[in-house]
């Protein structure tokens, strides 16, 4: 810098004088230029960086709002499973009791078949015995009695044998 002051005459020097008073009289221009283009930049910044908080607020909100309606969904889906549960259980319960009955009324049923076989087994073997007893006191008092006697006899016990048997 030295150099420079000495020489007022030399090309230099005036170049670096112009410089200097051209800067001086362009900077602020260019300085004005500079720091509205940096506050509209900042602005721009400012403006994405609201948007982006408001966007995240948004996003956050929505996935709160997302959560609750799938811990309700959740919740819905597990008191709807034990509804179904609970509702099986009781259709099963009734489709066994219902189960029981019908067997329980067959059952009945089969007994009173199996107790009217036997009654109508036993009525027709005791049917059965009589006449072959009726029959066999027919023959053996037809070969020991002879007579009127013999046929008032057997037309008698012939007529009392129903009346006995029955009590």
């Amino acid at each position: 810098m030295e150099w420079l002051l000495e020489q007022p005459h030399h090309a230099t020097f005036w170049l670096f004088v112009s410089m200097a008073i051209f800067l001086m009289g362009a900077g602020k221009p260019i300085a004005k230029g500079v720091a509205s283009m940096l506050d509209q930049r900042r602005d721009a910044v400012r403006a994405e960086l609201e948007q982006a908080e408001r966007l995240r607020t948004e996003a956050q909100t929505l996935l709160t709002s997302t959560q609750q309606q799938h811990a309700q969904a959740v919740e819905e889906a597990a008191r709807i499973i034990a509804d179904a549960k609970a509702e099986a259980d009781a259709l099963r319960a009734e489709a066994a009791a219902k189960l029981q009955q019908i067997l329980s009324a067959k059952e009945a049923a089969a007994l009173a078949k199996i107790a009217e076989a036997e009654a109508n087994a036993t009525r027709q073997a005791r049917d059965l015995a009589t006449e072959m007893a009726l029959a066999a006191t027919r023959d053996l008092l037809r070969q020991k009695l002879t007579g009127a006697s013999a046929d008032a006899l057997v037309d008698q016990a012939i007529a009392d044998l129903p009346a006995k048997l029955a009590s």
